[in-house]
């Protein structure tokens, strides 16, 4: 009989035992389920604060947009100068770099002065299509670069030819007043004036 009664002790001792055990394994899921909850919370209110900064901070600021400006003569007499009715090629090297901001219907406007015509059917460019400036009669060019991709560079070279008005001048002059402007949706327009003096003579 006492052995009947140790055994069924021994037993009860063995469920208390495993009971308890499975209770604590329990109580140790739960916390590492909690933990885990916490963490994952944690990440992902920094990452969306993180983005929601950087997103604003980037989205304030306008594509960076820079332009070089070259030319050529087309003919060149023994003594190198530029005259009048010489024809001339100039070429402007537009670059845009978007951030997180995507610029849409970007456009190049360039307004030669008054001094040189345009050729027409003489406007070509590297990237997007040539609006105006190929037709006879257009006195101004027109670029249309259309929408661009964030975090990008693009790079849009602009070529066309001009000739110097005879009647330009009496006497001599600074071609010096070509002017550039770069627009976008949502963004104020990025002008710039060119050109850094290019001597000529009319005789």
């Amino acid at each position: 009989v006492k052995s009947g009664e140790r055994e069924r002790e021994k037993r009860k001792e063995e469920k208390r035992e495993k009971r308890e055990e499975e209770e604590e394994g329990s109580k140790m899921r739960l916390w590492v389920l909690v933990l885990a909850a916490v963490v994952v919370v944690a990440a992902a209110g920094v990452g969306a604060e993180e983005e929601v900064v950087v997103g604003e901070e980037r989205s304030l600021n306008p594509p960076e947009i820079s332009i070089d400006f070259s030319w050529a003569r087309s003919m060149q007499d023994a003594s190198g100068n530029v005259e009048c009715a010489d024809k001339l090629t100039f070429a402007y090297r537009v670059m845009i770099r978007s951030g997180l901001f995507e610029p849409t219907n970007v456009a190049v406007r360039i307004s030669p002065e008054e001094m040189v015509t345009l050729t027409a059917g003489t406007v070509t460019t590297s990237t997007g299509t040539v609006g105006t400036g190929n037709t006879a009669g257009d006195s101004f060019i027109v670029v249309d670069i259309g929408d661009l991709s964030s975090l990008t560079e693009t790079i849009a070279v602009i070529t066309f030819d001009v000739v110097i008005k005879r009647d330009a001048v009496d006497g001599s002059a600074f071609l010096s007043d070509q002017s550039i402007v770069v627009t976008q949706d949502f963004w104020p327009a990025t002008s710039q004036n060119f050109i850094d003096g290019i001597f000529f003579t009319c005789p």
